[in-house]
């Protein structure tokens, strides 16, 4: 936690950024949520604010959950900054529609900036001090709800607000519904903190009233008849965010385009992609590497080994030459680690438990079993003959996209198809983990699969679409 509750340079040099973010709106006589992506001022305003708090973040939280919030509060960060830019938009004209000299506009902008940059900022500053340590805090909570309870306690003096005074000495279990909403910080500038404490020296209090007395004290009507504190309900905990999820910025229009923008992360590269990159002049499709939550992994080039993933122990995919060299064709250069990265993207985002997985296989599963399983056999012996003939002529391309129709077929029933062995496929959504990693293939190897686009095109298209529903 940053030493200094209120860090003024920092305070100070967020003034001077928004400053230069609002000339350069002046200077474009516009705004546009996706400026955000493009113009450095904006972006600059942002990203100082972003960093403001994240130093409030607390050295005690621990990392994963650290991670969670300085993401959340660079969203913020960008939703707070929107809201800046939007109002400043309004203030580029007059009554009359006419855009304002820079001295009109630069006089409203300066209590605009001082607002945003001074009175605001301050208090969501000091929420993020506080909803930080309290994250830590219930991180660090123990599981034994019979003999730890948490106790809410106020800072105990005449600053406290009369509807948090009645909370205090509030003693519940850390999994009683008081503790999911009202869990503190329960407004800006809220002091209230929750402790662990031992059962055995306290009363239980009584939980409906409490939630009742929580309600209270997170509701404020406006004059728009909204409640204006609802927004706290809400355990930084527990939903790992060190602001309100809906906070008052997220109500500004075209705020979800700002979330998109600004929660778009940098592209994850992992540890031996570039050098094998490199070795084999091949690059893998960028977008594909968008969609991975975790730099947990490394890419190896063993070949004693063959191709695969294993995601226990030191997880890794291992790449030997002769996959990438092109000995074992183009396709099998543009296929085999976009498959195995289909499989680290697959047990990162649990896509496999998706119940949209299984029905699309069942969808395919009932379409080939039709008829006595007449599509089944067809589609057995027209790869089974194709790869053999494939081979044959050497034409290795076509032999392996006939083999990964086959290991899709037994990915639906082992009693048909080739590829990975029986066993492989009764253990726990093995078949949706293999049918995924080969629609990561169709969809991101830049050709397709034009054998199972001739034996089954529907097939292919789904495969496609399938990835674009679950990984949105």
């Amino acid at each position: 936690m940053a030493n200094d509750p209120v860090p003024k340079k920092k305070f100070k040099n967020v003034l001077n950024v928004a400053e230069k973010a609002f000339k350069k709106l002046f200077e474009r006589k516009s705004y546009n949520p996706k400026d955000l992506a493009e113009v450095q001022e904006y972006k600059d305003l942002i990203n100082v604010s972003g960093d403001l708090f994240s130093d409030a973040i607390s050295y005690e939280v621990p990392d994963k959950m650290k991670e969670y919030l300085q993401k959340d509060a660079l969203v913020f960060s960008g939703l707070r900054t929107h809201a800046q830019l939007a109002e400043a938009r309004s203030l580029l004209t007059d009554e009359k529609g006419n855009v304002k000299p820079y001295n009109e506009f630069e006089r409203d902008i300066l209590k605009l900036n001082e607002k945003y940059n001074t009175h605001y900022l301050e208090a969501e500053y000091q929420f993020a001090v506080s909803s930080s340590q309290s994250a830590a805090n219930w991180a660090d909570l123990q599981d034994n709800t019979e003999r730890y309870w948490l106790q809410y306690r106020t800072a105990g003096d005449e600053r406290v607000r009369a509807s948090h005074a009645q909370l205090n000495n509030t003693t519940l279990p850390k999994d009683d519904p008081f503790w999911f909403s009202y869990y503190p910080p329960n407004g800006w500038r809220c002091r209230c903190i929750a402790v662990e404490v031992l059962a055995v020296d306290y009363k239980l209090s009584d939980s409906k009233k409490a939630i009742a007395s929580g309600e209270k004290a997170t509701t404020h009507i406006n004059s728009d008849d909204k409640n204006t504190l609802e927004m706290f309900r809400f355990n930084p905990g527990i939903e790992k965010k060190i602001f309100p999820p809906n906070n008052a910025y997220t109500k500004v229009i075209g705020s979800d385009k700002v979330k998109d923008i600004v929660s778009k992360k940098e592209t994850i590269i992992p540890e031996g992609l570039l050098e094998l990159e490199k070795k084999f002049d091949y690059e893998l499709p960028r977008e594909l590497l968008s969609h991975l939550e975790q730099n947990n992994f490394k890419i190896t080039n063993n070949n004693r080994e063959g191709a695969y993933y294993t995601n226990y122990g030191v997880k890794k995919i291992n790449i030997p030459d002769a996959y990438l060299s092109g000995r074992q064709g183009e396709y099998a250069k543009r296929n085999t680690l976009v498959h195995e990265m289909g499989h680290v993207i697959d047990y990162q985002k649990d896509l496999a438990s998706k119940p949209e997985v299984k029905a699309l296989m069942d969808k395919y599963r009932e379409k080939y079993a039709a008829e006595k399983n007449k599509m089944y056999r067809y589609l057995d012996n027209v790869t089974k003959a194709t790869t053999k003939g494939a081979l044959k002529d050497r034409k290795i391309d076509w032999a392996d996209q006939s083999s990964d129709m086959a290991d899709i077929l037994k990915a639906f029933n082992v009693k048909y198809g080739r590829g990975h062995s029986t066993e492989y496929y009764k253990a726990a959504l093995k078949p949706e983990r293999e049918f995924l990693a080969h629609c990561f293939q169709v969809k991101y190897n830049g050709t397709g699969n034009k054998f199972i686009k001739r034996v089954d095109p529907e097939l292919h298209d789904d495969m496609i679409n399938l990835l674009d529903q679950i990984l949105k």
